[in-house]
């Protein structure tokens, strides 16, 4: 009941944050950008509103629908008018969002890289043009029923249509980079694209403001009204084709940026791996020796009970080189780039088998979520286990005997979000920020699992994220893969 309380308290204030937020953006844009109230060349609450349900969910589309109706309806100054058409409006603005979500979740292109052009294009298009169109179709759908439809209208529905395209476009990228808080779905992309994209959109908004500026003194001489909303419509376009053309560049860049970081980390996954392996190879097999050297004293001597803790210790050792063994063959399986069509249910039940054993012995808890329908990856079986059983393993070293292990699985569009989480001390901030590295663990391991994981995620194009659990207190790796069409 107080998990139900709470989510519905953290559903109103995200709702009442992403309503205020997009009243202020709504006014600021009609001061700023607009010559006639209902035809405004930037419209950024457009991209706020696709931003927003894109990442929080269909949750905040009543947020979306609630601001626009005050939007459309009230002016800077204080006055306000009511009208039917508003309403429609404004539901029609909440499925825009929708709308541009389904298209990005569909097409799988929310964590693409956007590195090839067909779909960098794809994605332009429905944040902009492609998906910013039901406001501006009700708008003419509206005044046509109230028998006011004229050219003028049809005008000023293309300007909505432009200014709505304008605004996602240049602000749902920006909410990516840091959205949600924390976590931003652009994180790895922040370096690239911040500055280039805060100069794109300063400069559009500029001229934006500018050509409002020009439209106004123009409007006090008689006989330039029909030639201004032309002109005022060719700027639009213009604006439109620059805010395509600049943002696909930059994400374009961003991409292959990416791509490039992504090869170099395989090239680099060998000999760092190599190093780490030879370490936990080197140390165990000198241990192992000088143990083997005082058994052979003690059996010498007859000692009683000494043998006995040498052999214990040695076969410790031995388990320890075994599993170093076990880490290099998986290493090489992970790294085999195989496209067979993998069960993730099978993959699951396989590892939880293997692991039964070992999680009994340490008295720990594992919740394991399995899907009610079965995914499948387009990676090879072995290696889907292989990156499974290294995170489980680690969290169970992690956790300690007695700890708890939480593996949730969830789905986005053509992407399946895993998550792996444990009641361990959690990741170092310093560890979270080399993340794609290898990064060694407080229990004395060298990041082998991790890295392994890292591998079988860069063979599929997917993506590796750690944090910190919010319910555990431990670590949480997140895993995002891509789901075979």
């Amino acid at each position: 009941m107080i998990d139900l309380l709470n989510n519905i308290r953290r559903l109103l204030l995200l709702n009442l944050a992403v309503a205020g937020t997009y009243i202020a953006l709504s006014m600021q844009a009609k001061i700023l950008f607009a010559s006639e109230l209902i035809a405004i060349t930037l419209w950024l609450p457009a991209g706020l509103a696709n931003g927003v349900v894109l990442l929080y969910g269909p949750v905040v589309a009543p947020a979306v629908v609630a601001a626009n109706l005050v939007a459309a309806s009230c002016h800077p100054n204080g006055s306000c008018i009511s009208s039917p058409g508003f309403l429609l409006i404004a539901f029609a603005a909440g499925g825009q969002a929708l709308l541009v979500r389904s298209a990005l979740l569909r097409h799988g292109l929310v964590t693409d890289s956007l590195s090839q052009i067909p779909r960098l294009l794809l994605f332009l298009f429905w944040i902009g043009p492609a998906g910013c169109w039901p406001a501006a179709v009700t708008y003419a759908f509206c005044a046509y029923a109230s028998g006011d439809f004229r050219e003028s209208s049809l005008i000023t529905a293309m300007f909505w249509w432009m200014g709505d395209s304008l605004g996602s476009l240049l602000f749902l990228p920006l909410l990516l980079l840091f959205l949600p808080f924390g976590n931003p779905l652009w994180h790895d992309r922040r370096g690239v694209l911040l500055r280039p994209l805060l100069a794109l959109v300063s400069l559009l908004a500029l001229l934006s403001f500018l050509g409002r500026e020009l439209a106004s003194s123009m409007t006090r001489v008689p006989g330039l009204v029909e030639p201004l909303q032309l002109l005022r419509l060719l700027l639009s376009v213009t604006l439109l084709l620059v805010a395509l053309g600049g943002l696909g560049l930059l994400l374009h860049t961003a991409g292959m940026l990416l791509d490039s970081q992504r090869q170099l980390r395989r090239g680099r996954l060998a000999a760092d791996a190599a190093g780490a392996l030879l370490h936990e190879i080197g140390q165990p097999l000198l241990r192992l020796q000088l143990c083997l050297d005082r058994l052979r004293d003690a059996l010498s001597r007859q000692a009683a009970t000494e043998p006995l803790a040498q052999v214990d210790l040695a076969f410790r050792e031995l388990e320890t080189l075994a599993r170093t063994s076990r880490g290099i063959q998986e290493l090489t399986i992970s790294g085999m780039r195989n496209t067979s069509d993998a069960s993730l249910n099978a993959a699951l039940l396989t590892v939880q088998a293997q692991l039964l054993a070992h999680l009994d012995r340490l008295d720990q808890q594992l919740r394991l979520s399995l899907p009610s329908t079965d995914q499948r990856f387009a990676i090879g079986q072995a290696q889907l286990e292989v990156a499974l059983r290294n995170l489980l393993l680690n969290a169970s070293h992690a956790a300690g005997e007695g700890g708890v292990l939480r593996l949730d699985v969830d789905r986005l569009g053509r992407m399946l979000i895993l998550r792996v989480e444990d009641s361990g001390p959690g990741f170092d901030d310093r560890a979270i920020a080399r993340i794609g590295s290898r990064i060694p663990s407080a229990w004395g391991g060298q990041g082998i699992g991790l890295l392994i994981v890292q591998r079988v995620v860069d063979e599929v194009d997917g993506s590796l994220r750690v944090s910190r659990s919010p319910s555990l207190g431990g670590a949480c790796v997140t895993l995002c893969l891509p789901l075979i069409p």
